[in-house]
C-alpha cells in the first residue's frame, strides 16, 4: 500500500537510492505528491501552480498597454503600466512582443527602439511610419509602392531581404502650426 504525502518542493533537493548513491533534484519549485511505492521507487505527480496565465492572457495584456499608451513606448514601459494589475517578468513581455509582431498587432519601430500597436488596415506587407520628431506623434500608413521598390532593388542586387521597417522623421503638421505663431 502506497502512502501518500503533499510537501513543497523547496524542501526536496534530491533523492538517494538505496545504496546512497546521488540522484538528480527531482524539481526546482511546485508543489508535489510524493508516492512511497516502495523502498526502492518514489511516484511523483507534479501540479501546475494556479496563478499561472497563458502566453494569450500576456499578449492580450500587452497588447492592451500598447493601446492605452498612444504613443511608442518601450518593454520597460509597458512592464511598468502592466505592473499596477500584476507583475509581469521582462522574457515574458518580450515573448508576447515576438508574438503579437507576428501576427501583426504591433510594430517596433527600430530607431525609438520602442513599440506601437497596429492602427491601420495594411493593403500590403510594408507599413511606414511618419514620427515627429517634436512631440512624438507617430502616424501609420502604407507603403506599398516603396514596399515593391525595395523589392526590386534587392532582388537587381541578389540581396533576400528579411526585414523593413520604414520611419520617416520629421516635424508633424500640429508643430508645424505651433511654430509659425
Amino acid at each position: 500500500m502506497a502512502s501518500l504525502r503533499t510537501i513543497d518542493a523547496d524542501v526536496i533537493t534530491s533523492v538517494k537510492g538505496p545504496a546512497e548513491q546521488s540522484c538528480r533534484p527531482l524539481v526546482s519549485s511546485s508543489v508535489v505528491t510524493i508516492a512511497l511505492v516502495s523502498n526502492r521507487r518514489l511516484s511523483v505527480a507534479m501540479k501546475k501552480p494556479a496563478h499561472r496565465t497563458s502566453n494569450a492572457t500576456h499578449a492580450e495584456r500587452v497588447l492592451e498597454a500598447l493601446r492605452k499608451a498612444q504613443r511608442p513606448i518601450s518593454a520597460y514601459e509597458i512592464i511598468a503600466s502592466i505592473r499596477i494589475d500584476r507583475e509581469m517578468a521582462p522574457a515574458t513581455v518580450y515573448r508576447a512582443l515576438d508574438r503579437l509582431i507576428r501576427e501583426r498587432h504591433v510594430h517596433k519601430l527600430q530607431s525609438l527602439n520602442a513599440y506601437v500597436s497596429c492602427r491601420h488596415n495594411h493593403c500590403c506587407d510594408r507599413p511606414a511610419f511618419a514620427i515627429c520628431d517634436r512631440c512624438g506623434v507617430v502616424n501609420e500608413f502604407s507603403a506599398c509602392g516603396l514596399g515593391s521598390l525595395l523589392d526590386q532593388s534587392c532582388q537587381a542586387k541578389s540581396f533576400a531581404l528579411d526585414t523593413v521597417t520604414i520611419e520617416l522623421h520629421g516635424t508633424c503638421h500640429a508643430c508645424q502650426n505651433r511654430q509659425e505663431n
